[in-house]
């Protein structure tokens, strides 16, 4: 009876030596992965992940403090498998910082064509711009009698026609438009002149009324 008793309590003593030392061998393969966890961390912080995937990145950081935290518990299998999980957490924050550098990088050219049409459209304008001023100079007269243009005794039967400045017009363009004569723009400026303070400045949906001339 002695014996069996000695024989029982040897084996639970090989039996908890053996289980502290599979303990203590997987304590150590946990803290190596959580330090090699930590230099992934920092390794891909270094590279603006973390800017890039802000949100994703913070679930991966929140991922490897629980694994800390399991580890300080003590709970080994429990903070492996949390390390795991982290490793999934940040590739999908690699990928996700990929995804936006990639289309930070087509921006620039997009930009680019937008700065060169933009330059384009602002000649174009600066030219028309010139060419009214230039028939503004050319035509003085006109400024200060615009019913020699118009007959005295149809001032009063002028009828006009609506319309809305769209881009790119001025009151030139109109006027050659409508009377196939850029210097009459003057009788436009002084049908509008309640809304239009400067012949130099209108406006894209801007409401005109163009006097009607037979």
């Amino acid at each position: 009876m002695k014996n069996t008793i000695k024989f029982l309590l040897m084996l639970f003593f090989i039996s908890f030596i053996l289980t502290g030392c599979d303990e203590d061998k997987l304590k150590n393969e946990v803290l190596t992965e959580l330090i090699k966890a930590e230099k992934a961390l920092l390794e891909n912080k270094s590279v603006n992940v973390h800017k890039l995937a802000p949100y994703e990145f913070s679930r991966a950081v929140n991922k490897y403090n629980e694994s800390e935290k399991l580890i300080d518990e003590s709970s080994y299998v429990q903070a492996k498998l949390s390390i795991e999980g982290f490793y999934g957490l940040l590739e999908v924050a690699k990928n996700k910082a990929m995804l936006m550098r990639t289309s930070q990088s087509k921006k620039p050219a997009l930009k680019t064509k937008e700065v060169k049409s933009e330059k384009k459209e602002k000649a174009v304008n600066q030219e028309k711009a010139v060419k009214q001023k230039k028939a503004v100079n050319q035509k003085k007269v006109v400024n200060q009698k615009v019913e020699k243009t118009v007959p005295a005794n149809k001032v009063e039967q002028i009828k006009y026609d609506g319309y809305q400045i769209v881009k790119g017009d001025t009151l030139w363009e109109l006027a050659k438009r409508n009377y196939n004569d850029g210097f009459k723009w003057e009788l436009i400026y002084q049908a509008n002149k309640a809304q239009i303070e400067n012949p130099d400045l209108i406006f894209t949906d801007q409401s005109i009324r163009i006097p009607v001339i037979k």
